[in-house]
């Protein structure tokens, strides 16, 4: 498609090179009844070949896609895209969010995601029970239900599950649980299942707070944690490689790496526990 083109009620099957191509300079539109099935390598990319700097207001309103063999969606250089309503059997996206000046919107669910990422907010536990060490992803801590912003980190549960840590913590053999777990090495990373789907996924646009803590004794007891929230590069768990999501935890007033293990200078007694807060969005 190549400058200010509709297309209804098309369809493409069993194209190795892809469905649709939008790199005009301006405004091409794909419109409902529009088919991209079946072995494409790609359903719909857009501004990725034009020798354009930006692809300019491209448009796909609730085409179907399902089952190729690539990304549904593949979005480059865009300026103000919109992508509304997707459809099909797994909405992928494959989205270079490094180009300067890309923006878009992408309406999937009812939820709305632009260049930052999808929207998320959720509320990390950290707990020592019976001597473990556990974790539960919730919404809040007042009554620990589930969150309904927490779907860009795999498997996240609010239910106390022990969290990966010391002898199985995170490494290229030890997995996850529960969409979270302690970096092999470390006291105070913790690393969430983030998924793949975008070029530069792991990346996020928000913050992180320690929202609550109760530790009983010991050398944090009597000072405050603060957490920053960062990306963790090439990380390989248990055999799979990407770019992740991590919360590194400090002392407060020195810096130094906290201690989240069930020692005595972690968290010594159970019930001792902090709670992080994040809300932004995360790719």
């Amino acid at each position: 498609m190549n400058g200010f083109c509709h297309l209804h009620d098309s369809w493409f099957r069993g194209n190795g090179a892809g469905g649709v191509f939008m790199n005009a300079l301006y405004g091409d539109y794909v419109g409902v009844n529009t088919l991209c099935d079946f072995n494409n390598f790609t359903g719909i990319a857009m501004g990725l070949i034009s020798n354009n700097t930006l692809l300019s207001q491209p448009m796909a309103v609730h085409p179907y896609i399902e089952g190729g063999i690539g990304p549904d969606y593949i979005i480059g250089a865009v300026k103000d895209g919109k992508i509304d309503t997707t459809s099909g059997g797994s909405p992928l996206f494959s989205i270079g969010g490094g180009v300067t000046g890309s923006s878009y919107q992408i309406d999937r669910g009812g939820t709305i995601e632009n260049q930052f990422g999808k929207p998320q907010n959720f509320l990390l536990i950290v707990q020592r029970v019976g001597g473990v060490i556990k974790h539960q992803i919730v919404a809040e801590l007042r009554d620990l239900n589930a969150s309904g912003a927490v779907d860009r980190v795999n498997a996240a549960n609010p239910v106390l599950s022990t969290t990966p840590i010391g002898a199985t913590a995170l490494d290229a053999t030890h997995p996850f649980v529960a969409g979270a777990g302690i970096l092999s090495g470390t006291t105070n990373f913790i690393v969430f299942d983030t998924p793949g789907g975008y070029a530069d996924s792991g990346q996020f646009f928000g913050s992180a707070i320690i929202e609550s803590q109760k530790i009983s004794s010991g050398a944090q007891s009597t000072v405050p944690l603060r957490v920053q929230p960062d990306v963790l590069t090439s990380n390989n768990v248990n055999g799979v490689v990407r770019n992740r999501l991590i919360f590194i935890v400090s002392n407060g007033l020195s810096g130094a790496s906290a201690d989240l293990t069930s020692g005595a200078n972690g968290l010594p007694v159970d019930g001792d526990f902090i709670a992080i807060r994040f809300n932004g969005s995360i790719k």
